[in-house]
């Protein structure tokens, strides 16, 4: 909710005259020669992590998309600013300017409550081919136009904001949307992770969006088939296993980011198609790989999908050879 923030960006007005996101859309719709298609819908908001023995266990609360455009991506917009414009040299450094709105303290990057912290779940999938004894990771790169964040980086794939799935017409009344049962069907990383998979990586974006105007979406028959083969599989760890790596934090947003590994068997990969978001293609993996791409750096790399790829490279032999344990 906005409201929780009077002081940051959604009604201010900061650069030529206008909000960050009005700035923002006219820029993308200048870059691209058309509007961009910004949808403020309903967003799991990362409030705590608190330690446990085994796992840390995550609170969230509900939130909308341009509650997180208005206080986090700012952030990394406000730093371009300084360097590009006001050719501040250290931007990240400027935390106590009186010029800087945002950022004013680094510490304050591990505090939830400064900012709408909607966080980002990215995976990293390696395809195994048990009987070559050959993987794959799926890397992909993200589009000019048809994505709303980190256009033409290099990342993991599926990757995407932790959300549920609101029918669109419901998203406009506020009661009906909170009360929407998808808070509940989808509040879990792996039905996010499956569902961008067949989104991402098997193109059905549209029928899902389709399907879930009329009801559940995993129930439309051309989703079905895919669906269940992955998660059932999942449920059952044989072809598939998921994991989760760890939380790291954006350095220019300050956007939580989930970092998880989904390992599947090449039958569950066969009919790679990408949507509209981005071109992804099957790279053998080794450990050389890994090593290669770490010591290469970050400049096309998001530091989401580095961040993945670090937590494999520590975790390669558990994750490359989990299938067949």
């Amino acid at each position: 909710d906005d409201n929780l923030f009077p002081n940051v960006a959604a009604d201010q007005l900061y650069f030529f005259g206008h909000s960050y996101r009005e700035f923002r859309s006219a820029y993308r719709e200048k870059l691209s020669g058309k509007k961009p298609g910004t949808f403020n819908g309903y967003s799991y908001r990362l409030m705590k992590v608190e330690p446990t023995d085994k796992f840390p266990r995550l609170h969230f609360a509900r939130s909308r998309y341009f509650s997180y455009i208005n206080t986090c991506e700012v952030r990394a917009f406000e730093a371009a600013y300084f360097k590009e414009i006001l050719h501040e040299q250290n931007p990240l450094n400027m935390c106590h300017s009186e010029r800087c709105l945002f950022r004013r303290d680094p510490k304050s990057i591990f505090s939830l409550t400064n900012r709408n912290a909607i966080a980002g779940v990215n995976t990293f999938t390696i395809v195994v081919d048990q009987k070559t004894d050959l993987a794959f990771y799926l890397r992909h790169v993200r589009s000019e136009h048809e994505v709303g964040e980190a256009i033409l980086t290099t990342h993991v794939v599926p990757a995407g904001t932790f959300q549920p799935l609101i029918p669109k017409d419901v998203v406009s009344n506020k009661e009906q949307a909170l009360a929407s049962g998808a808070w509940t069907r989808d509040f879990s990383l792996i039905q996010n992770i499956v569902r961008e998979f067949l989104e991402e990586c098997l193109d059905l974006e549209d029928e899902i969006k389709d399907a879930n105007q009329h009801g559940n979406w995993r129930e439309k028959e051309v989703i079905k088939r895919p669906y269940h083969a992955l998660y059932d599989a999942l449920l059952r760890q044989k072809q598939a296993k998921a994991w989760f790596l760890g939380i790291g934090f954006d350095r220019l947003t300050e956007k939580p980011e989930l970092l998880t590994a989904l390992v599947i068997d090449v039958s569950l990969a066969q009919k790679l198609k990408w949507n509209t978001e981005g071109y992804g293609e099957p790279i053998l993996l080794t450990e050389d790989v890994l090593r290669t791409i770490i010591e290469r750096g970050t400049d096309q790399w998001l530091s989401a999908g580095m961040a993945c790829v670090q937590l494999v490279n520590k975790n390669f032999r558990r994750l490359r050879h989990c299938l067949s344990d």
